[in-house]
């Protein structure tokens, strides 16, 4: 059964399985590797002692509740990378970027996820902020994910109330590791949006004219950046839109504690490369 919900009770897609939960490991941060890391790598090793904790919100995010925001604040979207896998909070480039700019943070990135997902939650985050008449962000910021990364969603019941699961593609997964239930659209994503990569393509492009047209709209300034050659856009060619994204690349040999995770230091490499185009805004 998939972690993520759209459904009644939260205004954005809803990560079930982290909601109000705290975690001292998640994911591919798992105790396992940890103590194995730990007694190979010694007493030098930056997270030997270092406690990291992964609180979750009501809506399943790593970040604070909604209406405990203060009235300046800025949302980020992004993968992993940005959720913080791996990171303690205060090593975060998002928790580090509002303590230097003195402005608060609403996190929802999600690991495994892409760009569309990201955009969906653009959607119905907008929707929820109009509609409850909240206060808009001061900035947006996207880390844009795997272009091969999408999501298919499946009507479902759930505590007899109906309800949308979503499960989540990638690539890197052989068709295998998905549900039964997925086994047709697994098929049609490994033919049809890797193969040809038409689907791709389209999803790509439309999530950055989508987010940016929405926020922007609303006088919201907002921002992409991608790792390397993570989030590549080849396509201006088919499109007619002028949107560039700026690419950040990892200059540290220093990872996080999962050893697979960009590290705190490439943290501080993020906010040095988006600070000043925060600021010109």
């Amino acid at each position: 059964m998939s972690e993520f919900k759209i459904q009644k009770d939260c205004p954005i897609i809803k990560n079930t399985t982290k909601s109000n939960k705290t975690f001292d490991f998640i994911s591919c941060d798992s105790q396992e590797l940890y103590l194995k890391n730990r007694e190979e790598l010694g007493p030098e090793w930056y997270y030997y002692n270092k406690e990291i904790k992964y609180k979750y919100n009501s809506w399943g995010y790593r970040t604070k509740e909604f209406d405990d925001l203060k009235d300046e604040y800025f949302v980020s979207f992004g993968c992993s990378f940005t959720e913080g896998v791996g990171l303690a909070e205060e090593d975060m480039w998002v928790n580090k970027l509002s303590k230097e700019l003195n402005i608060d943070s609403f996190n929802l990135s999600q690991g495994g996820t892409g760009v569309d997902f990201s955009t969906t939650n653009t959607v119905l985050l907008i929707d929820y902020l109009r509609n409850k008449n909240k206060k808009l962000p001061k900035f947006v910021v996207y880390q844009l994910s795997f272009n091969h990364r999408t999501f298919y969603s499946f009507k479902d019941i759930e505590h007899g109330e109906p309800t949308l699961s979503l499960e989540l593609f990638s690539a890197t997964y052989p068709v295998e590791v998905y549900p039964k239930s997925c086994e047709y659209f697994g098929s049609w994503y490994f033919h049809s949006f890797i193969e040809n990569e038409g689907e791709m393509i389209k999803q790509s492009n439309l999530s950055l004219i989508i987010c940016k047209n929405m926020w922007e709209m609303l006088g919201v300034p907002v921002h992409f950046w991608t790792y390397g050659d993570d989030f590549q856009n080849n396509h201006k060619d088919i499109f007619t839109h002028n949107i560039d994204f700026k690419i950040i690349h990892e200059m540290t040999e220093v990872k996080a504690r999962d050893c697979a995770h960009n590290g705190h230091l490439a943290q501080d490499i993020i906010i040095n490369e988006l600070k000043n185009d925060i600021l010109s805004f």
